[in-house]
């Protein structure tokens, strides 16, 4: 995958997070708590915004570790990318290790692809 292929992924990555959580609230506010459900009435109510919730967050999960593969590719530390604070939950760093790894394959192939078409240019040329 070149850079731009991973940068619009991690662009619908964020759309997907945003409509995720619009549904979620939206789901939320629908909700009305009637004392005389059952357990079981009650859950099957909530269960929607459950697992919308789940994949919310695990796509927030993703995106975080993505991003931060990403400037870590780009030559940033993590005191750039992240401000330490106690809210900041660790990170795993195997995960981040292999988007890293992804985004620096590609951009050695976006150099290598830009260094081809400039000999070629330069063969043309002369």
């Amino acid at each position: 995958m070149t850079t731009k292929e991973l940068r619009k992924a991690q662009g619908v990555l964020a759309a997907h997070i945003k409509t995720q959580h619009q549904t979620h609230k939206e789901l939320q506010r629908g909700i009305k708590h009637n004392p005389e459900d059952t357990f079981s009435q009650r859950i099957a109510r909530l269960e929607p915004i459950y697992k919308i919730m789940h994949g919310w967050q695990d796509a927030r999960k993703e995106f975080r570790h993505r991003h931060i593969g990403y400037s870590l590719a780009r030559g940033r530390t993590m005191e750039q990318i992240e401000k330490p604070s106690e809210e900041n939950k660790k990170v795993n760093a195997e995960l981040i290790a292999q988007y890293k790894a992804e985004y620096e394959a590609a951009f050695a192939e976006g150099r290598a692809a830009y260094e081809a078409r400039r000999a070629s240019a330069v063969r043309a040329g002369a």
